[in-house]
């Protein structure tokens, strides 16, 4: 069940008031808010009034979405309030559209490429995660090649990766299944890549300006981009402006 607008943003502006600086919304199906309250009511109304009544700045980030439920007033806030962070998280679980179908997910992996190719002509220093799962029953060495390829080309760098694991009487479980050491051989492969990317992509941070919110007393924080950040004497809850320089273990220092 969807939560009330009035109730989310009742939520935000306590927060808010106690000098919270990011809000992250979340749900077990966050893209399919509001669709039981009205056909014509969807996540990016939501982002909409939040921004619309909660008028200060603080930055909003959102949890996993599901590709095939992004409509365009989604696109639209994304375009006009910079207060979205350009980070987005997917339940893509694999990117070969015979698993998918298997799975029964709702998107193609074009749906996949033609979304991150559109979300990036709006908002080009964005960020991608995403969750894979790894020896799906069925899944051939072809199609777990498909899901590296594609990981690659989009330069999803921020990886979650878990291998199959069957449920008792469900469809899948009555599928012919992958050995169990296959299926983590693949997960830790996919893992590695990830990493890989997300090294790829944290380089080209370095020599662009960022704000960044400072999340603990060691100065660690994260980019707008969702990218691991290092500081040094600066409070927790600031956001700061930096160009970092270089990467120290996997965090930008300016």
């Amino acid at each position: 069940m969807s939560e009330k607008i009035e109730n989310i943003n009742s939520s935000i502006k306590f927060n808010l008031k106690n000098n919270i600086k990011e809000i992250i919304l979340t749900g077990v199906d966050l893209t399919s808010w509001g669709l039981d309250i009205s056909k014509n009511l969807f996540l990016g109304d939501l982002l909409k009034n939040i921004f619309l009544k909660n008028t200060s700045y603080f930055r909003l980030r959102l949890s996993s979405l599901d590709v095939a439920e992004l409509d365009d007033s989604f696109f639209h806030v994304l375009k006009n309030d910079k207060r979205l962070m350009p980070h987005f998280h997917f339940s893509l679980q694999s990117l070969n559209n015979m698993i998918l179908k298997r799975m029964k997910r709702r998107h193609s992996v074009e749906q996949v490429i033609e979304l991150f190719e559109k979300i990036r002509m709006i908002s080009p220093t964005v960020s991608f995660g995403a969750d894979i799962i790894t020896g799906f029953p069925t899944e051939t060495d072809e199609m777990f090649l498909d899901t590296k390829k594609v990981l690659n080309d989009l330069k999803i760098s921020h990886l979650h990766v878990f291998p199959y694991s069957e449920k008792e009487g469900t469809p899948a479980s009555r599928m012919p299944q992958i050995p169990l050491e296959l299926r983590r051989n693949r997960a830790k492969e996919l893992r590695e890549i990830g990493k890989n990317i997300y090294l790829s992509e944290l380089e080209k941070q370095i020599y662009n300006k960022h704000e960044i919110l400072v999340e603990n007393h060691s100065g660690v924080g994260k980019t707008e981009n969702n990218f691991n950040v290092k500081l040094k004497n600066t409070p927790v809850g600031s956001i700061v402006k930096m160009i970092p320089s270089k990467i120290e273990n996997n965090f930008l220092i300016s």
